[in-house]
């Protein structure tokens, strides 16, 4: 909460700080190998006709979430109370390599389940060049 003359923070982007600790978290996380039996964390997903395992972590407050789908993983953004989520953040795996469309569609595709599980009745999908408002 702020005070009289106190700046106010967008309640939609993460502070760099935040966004630090964020990252910070994540590699924390152990990375599972896909060679283990697949756990309620675990979905299946469709990507380009392939089959392919993903899960979601949300991080925080949730406004970035943790994807993995096979042996990649990214960090997304999204607004988990009222459900959007900004598909131009996920472009690239952790290694560097490019997202296919396929896989764009794969992901936002978990974190819609993932959204959804949480309680969420529709949720809304910002496509790149696109606003909310």
């Amino acid at each position: 909460m702020t005070g009289p003359g106190q700046p106010r923070r967008s309640r939609t982007v993460p502070s760099p700080a935040t966004r630090e600790f964020l990252i910070a978290e994540l590699a924390a996380l152990p990375l599972p190998d896909i060679a283990e039996p697949l756990k309620p964390p675990w979905r299946s997903a469709d990507v380009d006709g392939e089959p392919r395992v993903g899960r979601v972590k949300l991080l925080g407050r949730g406004e970035l979430a943790y994807c993995q789908l096979g042996s990649f993983a990214l960090l997304a953004e999204l607004l988990p109370s009222p459900a959007v989520v900004f598909a131009e953040s996920i472009r690239r795996w952790h290694d560097g390599s490019a997202v296919t469309l396929g896989e764009r569609n794969a992901v936002v595709v978990l974190l819609c389940d993932r959204l959804r599980a949480l309680g969420a009745a529709h949720v809304d999908i910002v496509l790149p060049g696109r606003s909310v408002y």
